[in-house]
């Protein structure tokens, strides 16, 4: 240590001496009365060479380690990147399939319509929905083949009441399979009249209640409501299941993204539902916002006027 090694003088003559007497020292003169003592410290020089080894030694290790870190980090982006590709060359793939044996369904299904114009309801309801859900999942079909590029819009006035009472119409046969009560909510006029595109509204509101059948059969019951004031329409659907966690709410509108969780085991599903959605919804100025519920999980279409 340093302060074992240091020697008292009194003017030239040594009082004390301890330790080793090495090359490189410290005078220090001390104050009155003894201002004509010194101490000397001595110590040894560090070894540059040691220096400069230990601080290359760090300096390389330290590159070492961000060399693996943004490696692993390149690795694990080119197969994201991989399987992103993978995922939509598949669906593309299997999307263009889908096209021709949709075409001649909804060809039939309005060949049968004017064959059996004269029959009674339920026939010709069935029918309409058979050909207008087919024409739905043609439009589907195409949107993912157009996956990330812009939907051609056709804006117009659209009677948003009679749309949710379609949707209802459609959705409630098939929620009553998984024991779900679709409940239709409606809170404006019933001619609620505003510009937009139909299908683009109608696919968003499809998606919300599909997933509400997939996700939130322990609920029992799902909600569809449309709300309407000055400045913004709103279509909501609110399910009673166990709800999303809050941190993983923007994640959901990522492509292909699937929460990790018991809810999903054996339910089919591609994870670009509700990105295609958001897609649509930002196209129609409007914004899509996800709330949780006590219980369940309410999403709902903001359509500015």
């Amino acid at each position: 240590m340093l302060a074992d090694n240091f020697v008292l003088l009194d003017h030239d003559k040594q009082i004390y001496v301890n330790g080793e007497q090495l090359a490189d020292s410290i005078t220090i003169t001390l104050d009155y009365p003894l201002q004509n003592w010194k101490l000397i410290y001595y110590y040894q020089s560090p070894k540059l060479l040691v220096l400069y080894l230990l601080g290359g030694g760090v300096i390389g290790l330290f590159i070492i380690a961000i060399s693996f870190i943004v490696l692993y980090c390149y690795r694990e982006y080119t197969r994201t990147l991989r399987l992103a590709k993978q995922q939509v060359s598949f669906v593309g793939q299997v999307s263009h399939e889908f096209k021709t044996p949709l075409t001649n369904i909804t060809l039939y299904a309005e060949l049968l319509q004017e064959k059996l114009i004269d029959e009674p309801v339920p026939i010709s309801d069935y029918l309409e929905v058979i050909t207008s859900e087919s024409k739905r999942l043609t439009r589907l079909v195409q949107n993912v083949l157009n996956f990330n590029k812009p939907a051609k819009l056709n804006i117009k006035p659209v009677n948003l009441t009679h749309l949710v009472e379609r949707v209802y119409t459609t959705f409630k046969p098939v929620l009553a399979k998984k024991s779900l009560q679709l409940n239709l909510i409606i809170n404006c006029d019933k001619n609620c009249m505003i510009n937009t595109d139909e299908d683009s509204v109608l696919q968003i509101v499809n998606n919300f209640l599909s997933n509400a059948e997939k996700y939130a059969a322990r609920g029992k019951k799902v909600d569809l409501l449309l709300n309407k004031n000055d400045k913004q329409t709103i279509i909501t659907v609110r399910d009673y299941g166990i709800g999303i966690p809050n941190h993983l709410i923007r994640q959901i509108f990522k492509p292909f993204y699937r929460i990790n969780s018991s809810i999903i085991e054996g339910i089919a599903g591609t994870g670009i539902g509700l990105t295609i959605a958001n897609q649509l919804a930002q196209q129609l100025n409007g914004t899509i916002q996800v709330v949780n519920e006590n219980p369940g999980v309410a999403f709902s279409l903001i359509i500015m006027e």
